[in-house]
C-alpha cells in the first residue's frame, strides 16, 4: 500500500510537473505572440509614416511640378506675345514707312512738277483757240445765216476769242497771275529757239518764229473783223493768210511748243513712276512676310483661346459667377 501511495504520488507529481511545463510554454508562446504583434504594430506603423512621408514627397513634387509647368507656360505664352507685338509693330512700321515713302515721292513730284500741267494746257490751248478763230472768219465771209443769223455776233465772239489766246500766249511766256501761269523764258532753250528764231532764211510769214507769226495771225483776224460785210470774201488776203497758217507752218510751231513743254515734265513723272515702282515692289513681299510671321503665332494663340475658354466653360456656374470678369464673360456667352 505503501510502495502504491508512493507511485500515485509520483504519478501526480508528474503530472503537476507536465502542467507546470505546458503553462510556461503557453506564457512564453504568448509573449513570443505579444512580441510579434508590437513588432508588427511597430513596422505598419513605420509603413505608414514612410508612406505619408511619400504622399507628401509626391504631393510636393507634384505642387512644385505643376508650378514650374505654370511658369514654363507663363513663360512661353510671354514669349509669344513679345513675339506678336514685336512683329506686329514691326510691319506697323514698315506700313507708316512705305506710305510715308509713297507721299513723299507725291509731294517731290508735285513740287517740282509745279504749274507744268497748267502750262501744258494753255500751251495747247492756243492750237483750239487759233483753229477756232479760223472757223468764225469762214463764217463771217460765208455769211449764209444757216450757222449765225447776225454777223455781229460772230464779230463778237472773234474779239472775245482774240482777246482770250493773246492772253495766253503771252502768260505762256512771261506768266501771268490770274492764269496761274508762270513765266517759261529762259527755262527751256529749244522752247525760246521755237518762239523767238526764224525757221528759215526766207522773209515768208513760214520762215518766221513761233511768236512772231502768232502776232501776225492776229493781226489779221483783228483786221478781217473790223472789215464792212460788203468787203469780205474768200480772196482777201487776210482771210489766205489765216486759212494758210492755220494749216502750215504756224499750227506745226505750236504743235511742237506743247510737245516740248510736256517733254520736259516726262522725265518728272517717269521719274515718280519708277520711284512708286520701287516702293510697291518693296510693299509686297514685306506683306507677305509680315503675314507669314504673324500667321502661326496668331493661330497658336488662337487655339491657347480656345482651350481655355473650354476649361473655364466646364467649371460650375455658380463657380464662376463669383468672379466678377468671369461672370461677366459667362453671361455675354449664354446670353
Amino acid at each position: 500500500q505503501q510502495q502504491q501511495q508512493q507511485q500515485d504520488d509520483s504519478t501526480n507529481n508528474n503530472k503537476y510537473n507536465t502542467n507546470n511545463t505546458e503553462a510556461a510554454t503557453d506564457n512564453v508562446n504568448v509573449e513570443i505572440k505579444y512580441e510579434k504583434e508590437e513588432k508588427y504594430e511597430k513596422e505598419d506603423k513605420s509603413e505608414k509614416s514612410e508612406t505619408g512621408e511619400d504622399s507628401q514627397l509626391v504631393q510636393k513634387s507634384s505642387t512644385v511640378g505643376a508650378s514650374n509647368n505654370g511658369k514654363v507656360s507663363a513663360k512661353k505664352e510671354t514669349k509669344q506675345l513679345k513675339k506678336i507685338v514685336l512683329v506686329y509693330a514691326m510691319s506697323i512700321l514698315l506700313i507708316v514707312g512705305l506710305l510715308s515713302a509713297m507721299l513723299a515721292i507725291l509731294f517731290t513730284t508735285n513740287n517740282t512738277f509745279g504749274a507744268r500741267p497748267i502750262t501744258i494746257n494753255y500751251a495747247g490751248s492756243r492750237r483750239s483757240y487759233t483753229y477756232g478763230l479760223y472757223v468764225l472768219a469762214t463764217e463771217l465771209i460765208r455769211q449764209d445765216g444757216s450757222t449765225w443769223s447776225d454777223l455781229d455776233d460772230i464779230r463778237n465772239l472773234m474779239r472775245t476769242e482774240i482777246d482770250i489766246v493773246s492772253n495766253i500766249h503771252r502768260g505762256v511766256k512771261y506768266g501771268n497771275s490770274t492764269l496761274e501761269l508762270q513765266s517759261t523764258m529762259g527755262t527751256s532753250a529749244a522752247q525760246d529757239t521755237l518762239l523767238f528764231q526764224p525757221t528759215c532764211s526766207n522773209n515768208t510769214v513760214s520762215c518766221m518764229s513761233l511768236d512772231s507769226q502768232f502776232s501776225y495771225f492776229l493781226a489779221d483776224c483783228r483786221s478781217l473783223v473790223e472789215l464792212p460785210d460788203s468787203l469780205l470774201n474768200f480772196n482777201l488776203s487776210y482771210y489766205k493768210n489765216i486759212a494758210s497758217m492755220q494749216n502750215g507752218a504756224f499750227a506745226t510751231l505750236l504743235d511742237q511748243s506743247k510737245s516740248l513743254y510736256l517733254a520736259e515734265a516726262n522725265p518728272i513723272v517717269d521719274q515718280a513712276k519708277q520711284n512708286l515702282s520701287i516702293v510697291l515692289a518693296v510693299a509686297c513681299p514685306v506683306f507677305i512676310l509680315a503675314f507669314l510671321l504673324l500667321r502661326s503665332p496668331l493661330v497658336e494663340l488662337r487655339n491657347t483661346i480656345r482651350r481655355t475658354r473650354k476649361m473655364i466653360m466646364m467649371l460650375p456656374q455658380e463657380e464662376l459667377r463669383r468672379i466678377d470678369c468671369l461672370a461677366v464673360y459667362v453671361t455675354n456667352e449664354f446670353t
